[in-house]
């Protein structure tokens, strides 16, 4: 071959995507080269993604996935911020050409993006520009409600839970939240999941760390009263129902009485624990207690046991020439015009 010039890059400002030319050096031979310095030129390292390309303050941070072209077996990794002490990377491994894995130690590493940086053993350098993020480790500082039932929406107050969703979960003990509302690095808002009620513990998982936990109770909707409580065969009245814990809605709560009966005839919530509902006890419904339940669509309350009763059909008492009776709406008990209800 003839005498000539080759291109040489500074291998030292590679960028992984351009090369800067620096000088001119003797071109090939079909000896080899006339200067061994331009060999550099084939030999920088390209680094063109990482994977995590991230990892939580105070953790290691395991590099399964660092790609590029041309590493060399004993070639180093680092991180490199300005401002700040470089991060040299742990149990290097060149997988191949284009695969690195590697560890680093981010005990006080500073958050914000930093450089990874790739040397290979002669010295030849190659950078991915903020290839690597350090994120703050999550961290609940309070939840609000502290209890609630199944399907209650709680808000997560603290930092570090990123700024989108992705791949983070919630979690209420080992079950994941419902539906994650609203997400955002220092606020999360989810629902219960379906839970056995009692203490739970909520963390949230990100792919860079798992947060503190903090507790949270997870309570049981039940019906906690009726009124009257009792009622005759063949009467028609209202009632007013109180729950705890309950989510009441009109057009969605159906109020319930075991055995047979009882039909319900309307029901109008006033709120999500109190309710009324008008029915009517047939002539021949069985007498005695019943259970009484308010179901609201996967909402399902502990039932009032032997909340209301059936009595057995009571005829007036014997009529008096200056007397009227009657049997009031919503009540039990025989009335006249001239004296005070009789029970």
């Amino acid at each position: 071959m003839g005498s000539g010039t080759v291109d040489l890059y500074r291998n030292t400002n590679y960028r992984g995507e351009r090369l800067e030319l620096t000088k001119d050096v003797p071109r090939l031979s079909a000896y080899g080269f006339g200067n061994a310095a331009s060999s550099v030129a084939f030999n920088v390292p390209g680094v063109s993604g990482i994977s995590p390309r991230y990892g939580a303050t105070g953790t290691i941070a395991r590099i399964n996935d660092l790609s590029g072209a041309r590493f060399e077996d004993g070639a180093s990794v680092c991180l490199e911020k300005q401002g700040q002490e470089s991060i040299r990377g742990d149990s290097v491994h060149v997988v191949n050409p284009e695969t690195i894995t590697c560890t680093f130690n981010l005990n006080r590493a500073a958050l914000g993006q930093w450089d990874v940086v790739v040397t290979n053993p002669e010295g030849q350098t190659g950078i991915l520009r903020n290839g690597f993020e350090v994120k703050q480790i999550p961290q609940i500082n309070s939840v609000s409600p502290v209890s609630g039932t199944a399907n209650s929406v709680v808000t997560i107050n603290g930092v570090g839970f990123g700024s989108t969703q992705r791949h983070s979960r919630v979690y209420f003990g080992d079950k994941p939240a419902r539906s994650i509302q609203s997400w955002c690095d220092t606020r999360i808002d989810v629902r219960v999941p379906n839970y056995s009620h009692g203490i739970s513990n909520i963390k949230v998982q990100t792919d860079w760390g798992t947060s503190n936990t903090i507790s949270f109770t997870v309570t049981k909707p039940l019906v906690k009263s009726i009124s009257p409580g009792s009622a005759g065969q063949g009467q028609t009245l209202d009632v007013s129902i109180t729950g705890a814990d309950t989510n009441f809605k009109n057009g969605v709560s159906k109020a319930s009485f075991s055995w047979k009966g009882i039909s319900v005839n309307s029901m109008v919530v006033r709120d999500a624990t109190h309710a009324e509902a008008n029915i009517t006890i047939a002539r021949n419904a069985p007498v005695g207690p019943r259970e009484v339940n308010v179901i609201t669509g996967s909402e399902v309350p502990t039932a009032l046991a032997g909340g209301f009763t059936v009595r057995k059909f009571e005829l007036p008492p014997s009529p008096s020439a200056n007397s009227t009776w009657y049997l009031a709406e919503g009540t039990s008990a025989w009335s006249s015009s001239s004296s005070n209800p009789i029970n």
